[in-house]
This record gives structure tokens, C-alpha cells and sequence, in this order.
């Protein structure tokens, strides 16, 4: 029993929405045959076909209710009962400033014709069938704008639904396809808005996944295998343990044991040259210059001083990229090579008696200190096409001195940016 009753309410309810279906159909096409037949002008063909569609029993209620719609054309005669009347022309006349508003794109194709008949009428001073070509472009365009109303909310959930759903293609062509001409209407211009954000929203997106394909998923290979490049690095300073100052010649004899705090964080300058020797190896050499400052008030210890050095270091690298297409290209970097940093003289003063307080002063001499240094390094390189002649760097630096007695603190850290040439 209940799969009886299943069927027929799904036998209902299919026959209704083809019922509906039907509707839809029928006035569209009687719709679409009425306008072709008032489009030629002759308004007694029009009359007869609604008349004989009105006593058609099989004729829907939809075409019933859309046949009401062609009175404005037929009744057009009751304003002007008088052919080529002064009102007659007065109203022709004042109709050509409308031009604007029955463009084929906004208007429609009927109506844009029609109205192209009204003109050539009005021109050849044929003012009864100009007033009627302009009711019969006027009905047309208004039917144009309601369909544009009722359809263009449907269009604008579409390409948004295919928006969300990341089919931004789609959405662009759906929107490129049923596009819709606002004229001076402020409803449809108010969706054409939104639609054009739509549009632009889309854009961007494309363009962003267009910008990671090229940049991360990219399968063109590098045509130039020379890299030179200079850079700034901003170099995080240490402080120093067990620094020693040793003035036990001097007089009176010091010797000071103490860590070094970091003055300042420091700029540094590089140089890098690199060849490539297959998809993803290189060997490069680089060198960095920058300063090191070491400072302290007077403290409990009752000693300060204030010295800087000058930092350079060269190493021999060798590099491997993560990904071998241009684009970005992350890659890791050792390299071995040689420090050589030199301090300049300066004055450190030792409270004597705090009481006094009593000062002295001892000269720090300038001195050159070496060593043995390494460098592990970690960035990305970024280069635009295969036929670019400019790349950039970021990188992360780590340097390290291999000479436990250098005066320099053992470690020093980096990040910094390059930008190059390929050649």
C-alpha cells in the first residue's frame, strides 16, 4: 500500500513540473511569434493572432496573461486620432533624445530595430508610422528589461556559486555569456555592479594561481648558468665569553676577565659568484664584510670600554636547489673559508679606588685576528622566466670561526637579500 502511494504522488509531482514545463514553453513561443509579427508593423495580423489564441481552449493561462501585454501597441492610435497632427509630430520629434536607451545591447535586438524603423520614418516626416514603430520598440525593450530582471539575480548566484566552488573560468565565461547591458536602469545596474566585482574577484584569483604555477609548479629550465650577485645583510651580533684583557706589562699591572656585550646589530655587504654545473648543483664563492661592536659602562667590575672590528670573511660554497625550474627555488649552502678581522685601537678605563673615584687608562692596541670559517646557509632564490637576466636572494646565514683563542665571539648569525645578474 505504501509503495502505491509512493508512486503516485512521484507520478503527481512528475507530471506537474512537466505541466509547468509546458507553460513556460508555450509562452515563450507564442511570445516570441506575436513579437515577430508586430516587429513588421502591420498591427491587424497582430490583433487577429491574439484573438484567435483567446479563444484557443488549449492556450495556458501564462499566454493568456502575456497576450494582455500588447494592448500598449495596439491601443497606441487612441492618443494621436488625427494623422500627422502637430501633436503628433511634437511627440515623434521629442522620442529621437531616447536614441541612447534602445542600444541593441541594453534594449534588445527587436527593439533596437524597431527603433531604427521609428527613426527612418521620422525622418521621411512619416510621423503616424514613426509613433508606431516607437510603441512597438518601446513594448520590446520593456519586455527585454524584465527578462534581464528576472534572469540577471539567477546569473549572479551561478557564477558566484561557481566562484565559491573555485571554478573561476567558469565563472568568468558564464558571466561573459549572459552579460546584460544596464542602460539607465538602476536595478540592473546595482546587479551589474556586484556582477563586475564578481568579475574582478575571479580575475585575481585566476591571476594568483596563474602567479603559483609559474613561480612554484614552473617545469622551464634555466638558460644561463652564471650567477653574480651583491647583497645587505643585517648581522645578529653575539656577546663574548671570557674576553681577557692583559695589560700586565703596563703600569699599574691589570688583567681583566669578562663577557663581552654586543653593542649594536650591524649591517653587512656581500658578493657572491656562482656557476652551475648541472639542474641543481652550483659552486659559488662569497664574501662578506661588515663591522662588530663591543661596548660596556662601569659596572661592578669598575671597567669600560668601547672597540669595534672590521669582518671579513671569504668561503668557497657549494649549493644545492630543491627544485631545478625557474620560479622559486629553495636551496641549502656550506662553504669553507677564511676570516680575518682586525680591531682598532681604543682606550679601556679601570676604576682604581671607587671611593674616589681614581681612574686609569689602557691603550688596546690594533690588531688583526684569523681564523678558519664556515658557513651553512639556508634561502630562496627567485627567477622570473628562463630568459631573465635579474634574480633575488633571501637568505639565512650562519658563520662559524674554527680558532677557540680568536678575540671574536665563535658564532655569528645573518639574514639578507640579493639581487643579481645571470649570465
Amino acid at each position: 500500500m505504501k509503495k502505491v502511494f509512493f508512486c503516485v504522488v512521484l507520478f503527481v509531482g512528475i507530471s506537474q513540473s512537466v505541466h509547468s514545463s509546458d507553460f513556460d514553453f508555450q509562452s515563450h513561443y507564442y511570445g516570441n511569434y506575436l513579437d515577430s509579427i508586430a516587429m513588421t508593423g502591420n498591427l491587424e495580423v497582430l490583433q487577429s493572432e491574439i484573438i484567435k489564441l483567446r479563444n484557443n481552449k488549449e492556450v495556458n493561462s501564462l499566454t493568456l496573461e502575456l497576450l494582455g501585454n500588447y494592448k500598449q501597441i495596439l491601443n497606441y492610435k487612441t492618443n494621436f486620432p488625427v494623422k500627422n497632427s502637430s501633436k503628433l509630430e511634437k511627440f515623434v520629434t521629442s522620442k529621437r533624445i531616447e536614441e541612447k536607451y534602445f542600444s541593441e545591447s541594453f534594449a534588445g535586438e527587436n527593439a533596437y530595430i524597431s527603433y531604427q524603423n521609428y527613426l527612418e520614418n521620422a525622418d521621411a516626416n512619416n510621423f503616424f508610422e514613426a509613433a508606431k514603430y516607437y510603441f512597438i520598440a518601446n513594448y520590446l525593450r520593456t519586455k527585454n528589461i524584465d527578462f534581464n530582471l528576472r534572469n540577471i539575480p539567477d546569473v549572479y548566484k551561478l557564477a558566484l556559486d561557481l566562484h565559491d566552488a573555485g571554478e573561476y573560468q567558469k565563472s568568468l565565461d558564464y558571466i561573459e555569456a549572459n552579460k546584460v547591458d544596464p542602460g539607465n536602469n538602476y536595478i540592473l545596474k546595482n546587479y551589474n555592479d556586484d556582477i563586475n566585482a564578481l568579475v574582478d574577484l575571479n580575475q585575481k584569483k585566476l591571476k594568483a594561481l596563474s602567479d603559483k604555477e609559474l613561480y612554484w609548479h614552473s617545469k622551464k629550465n634555466l638558460t644561463k648558468s652564471w650567477f653574480f650577485s651583491i647583497g645587505l645583510q643585517s648581522v645578529f651580533q653575539p656577546s663574548h665569553e671570557n674576553i681577557i684583557f692583559d695589560f700586565s706589562t703596563q703600569t699599574p699591572a691589570f688583567v681583566y676577565t669578562q663577557g663581552l656585550v654586543a653593542k649594536q646589530n650591524n649591517f653587512g655587504f656581500s658578493i657572491n659568484l656562482q656557476h652551475t654545473f648541472s639542474d641543481r648543483f652550483a659552486l659559488g664563492v662569497d664574501m662578506m664584510k661588515t663591522q662588530l661592536s663591543y661596548t660596556s659602562e662601569f659596572d661592578l667590575n669598575q671597567i669600560y670600554y668601547d672597540y669595534s672590528f672590521d669582518v671579513v670573511s671569504t668561503h668557497l660554497k657549494g649549493i644545492y636547489y630543491l627544485r631545478k625550474y625557474v620560479g622559486f627555488r629553495p636551496y641549502v649552502a656550506v662553504g669553507v673559508g677564511y676570516l680575518s678581522a682586525t680591531r682598532e685601537e681604543s682606550e679601556v678605563k679601570v676604576i682604581i679606588n671607587p671611593l674616589g673615584p681614581i681612574s686609569n687608562s689602557y691603550t688596546l692596541p690594533e690588531k688583526t685576528f684569523s681564523s678558519m670559517h664556515s658557513l651553512y646557509e639556508v634561502g630562496i632564490q627567485f627567477i622570473a622566466n628562463g630568459n631573465s637576466q635579474l634574480f633575488f636572494n633571501v637568505k639565512a646565514t650562519f658563520y662559524k670561526n674554527h680558532d677557540e683563542d680568536i678575540a671574536l665571539k665563535t658564532a655569528t648569525k645573518s639574514i639578507g637579500l640579493d639581487i643579481g645578474f645571470l649570465f
